[in-house]
């Protein structure tokens, strides 16, 4: 008799297959582990003022485009903005980028996300994350982690909204919600379950 696993226990191990997949594909590829575990030992931000540029570039981009987007930056207890995440390795198909998280308060810090092939499917080369913590708990369980991975620490509500949609804290299904968009500021929905993204100096 075939049992049912809870949709919790079936994200756990979605993402924990997908983190496994990454670290078979870099190790065939000869990449380190770091390359997909995203650990901050001995990583820095090469250039934090340029980094922080083209995540408020990002972040305007979504928001002059959307008002439902920008009503969540507006009253988000944190945002969280990757602005180029890229192929890390063509054989690997693992994908990084460099990020800068803005509490509400203005203080800043800096993340590394890495994936297994984030977006590879629809052929993008780069793509941009926005990651919208709607809660001062959300933002602090984050905050705490030593490394969080999406669908394992905390769930995300992708959104791939149209010019002019409506949406707010209420209509987002979960604490955090995400943007993933093109080199074109296209908003598309992907899945970022497995995602892991670590603290970084600046």
């Amino acid at each position: 008799m075939t049992s049912t696993l809870p949709a919790a226990a079936r994200r756990r191990r979605l993402a924990c297959r997908a983190l496994a997949g990454a670290a078979v594909l870099c190790c065939a590829a000869g990449l380190p582990a770091a390359a997909w575990a995203g650990s901050a030992a001995d990583k820095r931000v090469l250039d934090a003022e340029e980094l922080d540029a083209r995540c408020e570039a990002v972040l305007a981009r979504l928001t002059a485009r959307n008002p439902g987007a920008r009503a969540l930056v507006d009253k988000a207890s944190g945002v969280l903005v990757f602005p180029d995440v890229l192929a890390g390795g063509a054989v690997a198909g693992v994908q990084q980028g460099d990020g800068m998280l803005r509490g509400a308060g203005g203080d800043k810090a800096y993340y590394r996300l890495v994936g297994a092939s984030l977006g590879a499917q629809a052929g993008m080369a780069s793509k941009a994350v926005v990651l919208v913590f709607l809660t001062g708990q959300a933002l602090e369980r984050f905050r705490a982690s030593q490394g969080w991975t999406v669908g394992v620490d905390g769930s995300v509500s992708v959104l791939s909204l149209g010019i002019g949609a409506s949406v707010d804290s209420n209509t987002v299904r979960g604490d955090i919600a995400g943007f993933v968009l093109t080199n074109g500021g296209i908003m598309i929905s992907l899945s970022l379950v497995g995602t892991r993204i670590t603290r970084i100096e600046s």
